[in-house]
């Protein structure tokens, strides 16, 4: 079981531990690699150390964004190798196709009125007994379930949903204990709200480590007043403060590449795009 220092954390989460061959070798990588999603090899690497390595059972697991179940897989298979039991990962996802998906994933067949809730079951497998579903549009879902451990978002495609998960699921989080994995935050076109409602409460919530590409992981040090929270609502944020929040978020980078990631989440915003962005997933 890690231990309780966050500073240590810290450190430890930023040294990569997930890619360590000594550590890679305790990896069922034949299960976890063979559900498909859009997850980079190290972000399954990753999200299976954070369960079997750093949660401790103080919260629950909110894995938004499932999909097929690549990212539940291997939270629950890190679970399951520490020897946890009951329904301690909560999955969230629409299981249902758009057209992009359909053509990536099923191009030949597709599955009935294209819901894949039955492809994400059968994924799972014998994990399946440690997570509690919850299929449809995540706006129709509070959270109820106490403290939150480890956050993991994929899900914020609109605007909508990212007010929802910062007004909602944020002030389950437990100070100096939870992290949050924003699997959006260094990939292209994906929505700049990931970024700088993030910078926005940089005061509060900590970027501790990133792969270079897609996932990067925060860490909540204080906790967050609910006002503070409310104010980081896309449309309460005003346009100047959201140009000057994308650019600082984009100055503390440490490379050219990641820069332009995020420099393509701010065309968005300076193109007006932001308000649409994404919307097409609430209309499935």
């Amino acid at each position: 079981m890690a231990a309780d220092s966050a500073e240590a954390r810290i450190r430890r989460l930023r040294e990569k531990p997930w890619g360590e061959f000594d550590f890679r070798r305790k990896i069922p990588e034949d299960e976890i690699f063979a559900v498909p999603g859009m997850l980079w090899t190290w972000e399954k690497r990753m999200l299976y150390y954070l369960a079997r390595e750093e949660f401790t059972g103080r919260g629950a697991i909110a894995d938004m964004g499932s999909f097929l179940g690549g990212s539940t897989i291997c939270l629950a298979a890190g679970l399951s190798d520490r020897g946890f039991e009951g329904r301690v990962i909560h999955s969230y996802d629409l299981f249902k196709l758009g057209e992009a998906e359909r053509q990536r994933y099923f191009p030949e067949r597709s599955p009935g009125e294209l819901g894949v809730r039955d492809v994400f079951d059968a994924n799972l497998g014998k994990y399946l007994s440690l997570v509690e579903v919850h299929e449809g549009d995540v706006l129709s879902f509070p959270w109820e379930n106490g403290p939150i451990e480890i956050l993991f978002v994929d899900v914020a495609k609109s605007f909508k949903v990212m007010d929802h998960i910062v007004t909602g699921y944020f002030p389950a989080l437990m100070p100096s204990k939870s992290v949050i994995v924003m699997q959006d935050y260094l990939s292209p076109q994906t929505g700049p709200w990931h970024h700088i409602v993030l910078e926005k409460l940089s005061d509060y919530v900590e970027y501790v480590v990133d792969g270079d590409t897609a996932s990067t992981i925060f860490m909540l040090r204080e906790p967050i007043p609910q006002e503070v929270l409310e104010a980081c609502r896309w449309e309460e944020i005003p346009p100047d403060e959201k140009l000057a929040l994308m650019d600082r978020a984009i100055e503390k980078l440490d490379t050219e590449e990641k820069k332009e990631f995020l420099r393509s989440n701010r065309e968005i915003l300076v193109s007006g795009r932001d308000r649409t962005w994404g919307m097409h997933y609430h209309a499935l």
